[in-house]
This record gives C-alpha cells, sequence and structure tokens, in this order.
C-alpha cells in the first residue's frame, strides 16, 4: 500500500500490485476490507504526517525501514 502519494516506479520494481490510498481518511476503511479477504498485514510506503492525518498511532504498526522522508510500515490487521 501507498498512503497519499503516488509512486509507480514501486509496483515496477516489487512486481506486486500496489494500493494507492489518496485520502488518509480512507485508509481505516480500506485495511477493513484487505482484512476481510484473509490478509493478516499489510506493508505500507507514507509519509510521517500522512499516518498522523490518517490517525494511525505508532503502536498500530512496526517500522520496518525509513529512507529519507519515506517509511516502510507494517500493520498487522484487523487494525486495533
Amino acid at each position: 500500500m501507498m498512503l497519499g502519494f503516488q509512486k509507480p516506479s514501486l509496483v515496477f520494481y516489487t512486481e506486486r500490485p500496489i494500493l494507492f490510498v489518496a485520502d488518509p481518511d480512507e485508509l481505516e476503511d480500506q485495511l477493513d476490507q484487505i482484512y476481510q479477504q484473509n490478509t493478516p498485514s499489510v506493508l505500507m510506503v507514507a509519509f510521517p504526517h500522512k499516518l498522523r492525518e490518517a490517525d494511525l498511532e505508532p503502536e498500530q504498526y512496526q517500522l520496518v525501514e525509513q529512507a529519507g522522508a519515506y517509511l516502510l510500515i507494517r500493520i498487522e490487521l484487523p487494525l486495533k
């Protein structure tokens, strides 16, 4: 997943489908839909301020890596 911006090169380099969530207010609904598909967790690339806009608290995700302004996080589902 990507939150708040699109970087099509991520699709190319990961060779995996990427869900782009433009509006941080839609994140919780998107995560609920993913959970309904029996997906236990997701990886997300986001800017820190977009996580705050989505009301995602640090205890709701695990920081995997940070590179410059980008964060790669893992979110275990369902979101608590």
